[in-house]
């Protein structure tokens, strides 16, 4: 396993400093550093700017003009602007801590006050005024790595390391050593438990090395020694980096290993393919790109036959997001395509993919310009990033491959793109984006992106509660990690906020993980918990079993969240049938109805207080409250309507091949749009004349994805055209350029067509019937289209010289108008309306032998009395024209209501109002004279049939 660890040296420091500094605009008079190691940035700024310094005690209690100045420093008649420095930041505790003293001694008010932090994570640095450097974590310092909590995911060597190395007459491998084993001087004892201890110290020394450890406090979780005899022995197999190596290698949750020899951390750092840090020179060792992770081997996909998804993950812990992407990844598995998840930290929640049979791979983002990496990149068929953090992964992704990007944040998206011009540039120009609420997608849409999906979260159904009635209290209860934005605060004060008398009425409960580094946040409402015997908090609860019981056992579920893109807390309790109050700023309020709960106003202890003195007032409609909310989400939430929903996302998206997407990628990179437009114009000029959307499409410019949803279609030549034109429909044949009616009408006998060439010299007979079903059979599609458009004339019976009866293509009415004698184009069908009837009646039944009616899609449209005259406006057509389109019409609505009513269930789409006449002409009466536009409106609404 690869870990990207970021390493900072003094030196490094003193660089980014010297780089950054033009970055401070304001003129200070002082520069005050937080102990300890903010000390040293802020001496060294001072050193810079030739000003005073001192350090934030001195500066509280105003002892600044004599201490800790240069001599040469610039003197100051008045001190005005102050600058507060610190080394790094990470969740802001300790800067929090700093400008409450500074607000408890009244300076905020009296100085202009600046904050800086030479190193920030992008989540914190919009605490600070300034920063020098972005430096995400895991990461130390080399003020700082042997006391920090990495350290209980490190493994550490013992000699030169925590105690000093034994001199050559202390090593003999026997009472001079054992003493020596007892009795070593310690070197770096840290604070922190250490997850590993791992000493090529032989194992028979057990015994003393851990008295040794116990009397110099030094706390850990394992000790590994090396299981050898003697000490020859131990020289002669050269075992000291390969057996560190090998023990580091295999522990899965450790990123770094300590050791005191620079050699020996090199070979460590190389054989495990993790970093190793040495004491001796501070000098952090990274694996060598040919003997890590970061080398895949690609025989891994070279047997896999079917779609292969990537899943990258910004992180793998037991929170909300890996959740959500694993019920993803099951969904993928379950449509039977290749799964593999990608992620730049290890994580616990790891295991969970694991035991589902899906590999995780750990390729930071440093690695995505290996070689290794982006070669196996090119064998996926889409990948999927999960959550705006891992921007950079998707930067690179959507080079070689099609890539959904789930966002499941909302309005904390600034806090996190700011310090970091580059996600908020990616967000915005994302081609699309997917979320998981109506309310994070306003918010997307009115501040990053339009083209925002929304895709609601699902849980697994925990079944209904047992019984909620309510006994002698009302019990609310709300879940989540105990952070500001969830509002536990708000929660707590809002009960405490109501009449004693109330208060009794009901039990206010809380679960959830407690971050160390957020303590400040936490600590005094867990005080303030244990002071009200109505208020119990419950501790993290991780197994599901234990949560389902837990919440079963309240009756309403409450999620105060200053802001939460969705909320599974509401999901959950919707499924175990609970009422729910939620704020205006939480997203799964789409689960709330009058009917089940209350949506509340975000941030408002008053709001919340009156919710729960609602509840506790109307105890006895609870009940009927939960029977709603299990409805709702029954209705919404199931894991049935997720995994329809998410299956339909992921098969629009690998209908595109990926291989042909790379070849237009790099084709993009090296076509600019001008030079492209100076080819389209040689073209032209040449003659070879090619449309400017066909040479967008085929260089990959204009979307249009290619599918696997097939049609097939039945009548007319424009259909074909118009289906041609949708998004992702893909014609499977054209089965029949002659109306469907043709075969219905037809006398058995055959017949010599007089029209001329407009019909050919074929003859038409009843074998036209044999032939098209032969053809819809035998090319069979998902979807097939059929149009009553031609019905429009060729239902008009033409009446020729014999009195035979023949059904024409509209085309050929229109162009031989003129020469058919008109009045016998309107006369009523010589056969019965139940002759009609049961011909219709024959053909459809042929049809739904071949084709299910849902899969049918029926076309309707009305001839308009109008055409747009040269002038551009709408004129009427002559008597005798709209005689015909009368009479035409009529029986076109016929046909449709047969077709419709036998094909029941099947798909409709009525293009009537999109019929206008373009022609400058009162004779022309084909379909072409409706236009593009009409083309535009008919392809997009098949379009939108198929895509639901």
């Amino acid at each position: 396993m690869n870990q990207n660890i970021e390493y900072r040296t003094f030196q490094d420091m003193a660089l980014c400093i010297r780089k950054n500094m033009h970055k401070l605009q304001e003129n200070f008079d002082l520069i005050v550093g937080i102990p300890r190691s903010g000390m040293i940035p802020a001496y060294m700024i001072a050193l810079f700017k030739n000003i005073k310094a001192c350090s934030i005690d001195e500066f509280i209690t105003n002892s600044s003009v004599s201490s800790g100045l240069s001599r040469n420093a610039r003197t100051v008649n008045k001190i005005t602007n102050v600058l507060i420095v610190d080394d790094s930041l990470h969740s802001g505790v300790s800067l929090a801590h700093t400008k409450e003293r500074l607000k408890s001694a009244k300076l905020l008010d009296k100085y202009n006050i600046k904050f800086l932090a030479i190193y920030a994570r992008e989540r914190s640095s919009n605490l600070v005024d300034y920063w020098f450097e972005i430096v995400p974590t895991p990461r130390m310092f080399e003020w700082n790595y042997l006391n920090i909590n990495l350290n209980e995911r490190s493994c550490f060597d013992i000699d030169g390391v925590l105690c000093v190395d034994p001199t050559p007459e202390q090593n003999d491998d026997g009472e001079k050593y054992r003493n020596f084993l007892l009795t070593a001087r310690p070197l770096y004892i840290p604070e922190y438990t250490i997850h590993t201890l791992v000493t090529s110290r032989l194992e028979k020394y057990r015994t003393e090395t851990e008295t040794w450890l116990k009397n110099n406090n030094v706390k850990y979780k394992n000790l590994v020694m090396l299981n050898l005899a003697t000490k020859e022995e131990r020289i002669k197999m050269g075992a000291h980096s390969k057996f560190k190596a090998s023990i580091y290698a295999s522990l899965s949750d450790t990123i770094l290993f300590v050791e005191s020899e620079p050699k020996q951390a090199e070979e460590i750092a190389n054989l495990s393919g993790k970093p190793c840090i040495c004491v001796e020179n501070n000098k952090l060792y990274k694996p060598n790109e040919n003997n890590s992770l970061a080398v895949i081997n690609i025989n891994d996909y070279q047997g896999i036959r079917t779609k292969k998804v990537l899943l990258y993950s910004h992180e793998l812990t037991y929170t909300g997001a890996p959740h959500s992407l694993l019920r993803i990844c099951k969904v993928i598995l379950k449509q039977g395509h290749f799964v593999e998840v990608w992620s730049p930290i290890d994580g616990e929640f790891k295991k969970e993919f694991e035991n589902i049979g899906v590999r995780v791979r750990i390729i930071p983002y440093a690695l995505f310009s290996n070689a290794s990496v982006i070669n196996a990149i090119s064998h996926f068929d889409l990948a999927l990033v999960n959550t705006a953090i891992p921007y950079k992964a998707y930067m690179v992704l959507k080079d070689y491959l099609p890539v959904i990007w789930y966002i499941r944040e909302a309005t904390n998206l600034p806090d996190i793109c700011k310090g970091v011009p580059e996600r908020a540039n990616a967000l915005k120009s994302a081609k699309e984006l997917y979320c998981v609420s109506e309310y994070a997608r306003d918010f997307i849409i009115k501040n990053y992106n339009k083209n925002v999906k929304v895709i609601h979260n699902c849980i697994e159904d925990f079944g209904e509660a047992k019984s909620n009635e309510v006994d002698s209290v009302v019990k609310f209860v709300t879940l989540g990690t105990v952070t500001h934005r969830k509002a536990f605060d708000i929660y707590i004060n809002a009960f405490e906020n109501l009449p004693l008398s109330y208060q009794m009425k009901a039990h206010l409960y809380f679960a959830g993980r407690l971050i160390k580094e957020r303590s400040d946040y936490w600590l005094p409402l867990l005080e303030q918990a244990e002071m009200n015997p109505n208020i119990s908090y419950v501790g993290e609860i991780t197994d599901i079993g234990e949560k389902v019981s837990f919440m079963q056992e309240m009756n309403v579920v409450v999620v105060p969240s200053r802001d939460e893109s969705c909320s599974l807390v509401v999901l959950e309790g919707a499924s175990m049938a609970k009422p729910l109050i939620v704020t205006e700023n939480v997203g799964a309020k789409y689960m709330v109805n009058d009917k089940n709960g209350l949506v509340i106003k975000t941030d408002s202890v008053e709001a919340l207080t009156n919710a729960f003195k609602w509840f506790i007032d109307n105890k006895d409609r609870i009940p009927q409250m939960s029977i709603a909310s299990r409805k709702s989400f029954e209705e919404q939430a199931t894991i049935a309507l997720y995994e329809k929903n998410i299956g339909e996302m992921i098969a629009s998206h690998l209908t595109i091949s990926a291989t042909l997407y790379r070849k237009k990628a790099q084709l993009k990179k090296y076509w600019s749009s001008s030079l492209i437009f100076k080819a389209f114009k040689c073209l032209k000029h040449y003659g070879l004349i090619v449309t400017w959307e066909k040479i967008k499409y085929r260089l990959g410019l204009r979307k249009k994805p290619v599918s696997q949803i097939t049609i097939s279609t039945l009548g007319s030549g424009f259909v074909k055209r118009a289906a041609d034109l949708a998004d992702f429909a893909k014609i499977k044949g054209k089965v029949s350029g002659i109306s469907f009616l043709t075969p219905c009408c037809l006398p058995v006998k055959k017949f010599k067509p007089i029209i001329g060439n407009d019909f050919g010299s074929q003859m038409v007979n009843m074998d036209c019937q044999k032939t098209m079903f032969s053809e819809l059979a035998t090319t069979k599609a998902e979807y097939l289209l059929i149009d009553c458009l031609d019905e429009r004339y060729s239902v008009c019976k033409l009446i020729i010289k014999d009195k035979e009866y023949i059904v024409t293509k509209s085309v050929q009415l229109g162009n031989n108008y003129q020469r058919i004698n008109t009045e016998a184009s309107i006369k009523p069908f010589s056969f019965s309306k139940e002759k009609e009837i049961a011909m219709l009646t024959k053909f459809c039944a042929e049809i739904l032998s071949i084709y299910d009616a849902k899969n049918i899609i029926l076309i309707k449209a009305l001839f308009p009395n109008t055409y747009v005259n040269e002038n551009g406006k709408k004129t009427s057509f002559s008597a005798q024209t709209l005689r015909i389109i009368k009479n035409n019409n009529e029986r076109i609505i016929n046909t449709y209501n047969i077709l419709k009513n036998t094909f029941v269930g099947c798909r409709i789409i009525d293009m009537t109002k999109y019929c206008v006449v373009e022609r400058k002409s009162d004779t022309v009466l084909s379909y072409s004279s409706f236009g593009h536009e009409f083309y535009k409106h008919l392809s997009k609404k098949i379009n939108d049939l198929l895509v639901r």
